[in-house]
């Protein structure tokens, strides 16, 4: 199995807390037998990354509460080779753009369009990486209506994705 890196920029990242987090496993968990991972707030999945270095972990279920995101893995997981050409896309245009004003209303054209809630699921996990990539720090704020907020138009890169793709194979 492939060993990936976060793919998503996620707000409350256990990033930084790792090593915390390993040392609070049970002692005798690395001879555990079939372990399956359970996360029901995936966030950017560090943890989920972590405990892919134990053979032991067999299977994993991961949720969280905001239904992009979960369509995102969903996405990667299923669709890695049409995710990737729809991002390849979506970047490609991007790029494109001379001037920054350019750069900021195809930010703001492409975040209505994922506001819209009308797209399929590759078209969602695209614009859903894009405004994560482009966002600012990649915070994702939505209102009360669950419209995305965030206004930037940063630098975008889509690097990752192929790799955690073949890493949750096995997540239900």
């Amino acid at each position: 199995m492939v060993k990936a890196k976060p793919f998503i920029k996620w707000v409350g990242g256990k990033g930084q807390l790792i090593e915390q987090l390993e040392a609070l496993l049970p002692a005798d968990f690395a001879e555990r037998e079939n372990v399956t991972y359970i996360e029901p707030f995936v966030g950017g999945a560090m943890l989920f990354y972590m405990l892919q270095t134990y053979s032991n972990v067999k299977s994993a279920v991961i949720n969280d509460i905001n239904p992009d995101l979960t369509l995102c893995y969903q996405v990667v997981r299923d669709n890695p080779t049409e995710l990737i050409k729809s991002l390849n896309a979506i970047q490609a245009e991007y790029y494109n753009f001379r001037t920054e004003v350019e750069r900021k209303m195809f930010f703001l054209q492409q975040r209505e369009r994922f506001n819209s809630k009308s797209l399929d699921k590759i078209d969602n996990t695209t614009l859903f990486f894009f405004l994560n990539r482009t966002c600012f720090n990649g915070l994702y704020r939505v209102n009360k209506a669950g419209k995305f907020l965030y206004y930037s138009y940063i630098r975008l890169t889509l690097e990752n994705s192929i790799s955690f793709s073949d890493s949750i194979a096995f997540v239900k």
